[in-house]
């Protein structure tokens, strides 16, 4: 279970980097406007999580 576990917060830290990427979400978001920059984080990491929940445990 650990090996599966270590596996799952890698693939959710590699989608959520993919993600923000893809939305936009940068260094100097984060410098300008830090709140904005924590939301969308929060929510990218919560789908990253789901994505890969939904590949990796329930498949």
């Amino acid at each position: 279970m650990g090996l599966i576990l270590c596996f799952a917060i890698s693939n959710t830290t590699i989608k959520g980097q993919k993600i923000a990427f893809k939305q936009g979400v940068t260094k100097e978001l984060k410098a300008t406007d830090m709140m904005r920059w924590i939301g969308l984080m929060n929510n990218i990491r919560a789908c990253a999580d789901e994505i890969v929940l939904n590949d990796i445990v329930y498949s």
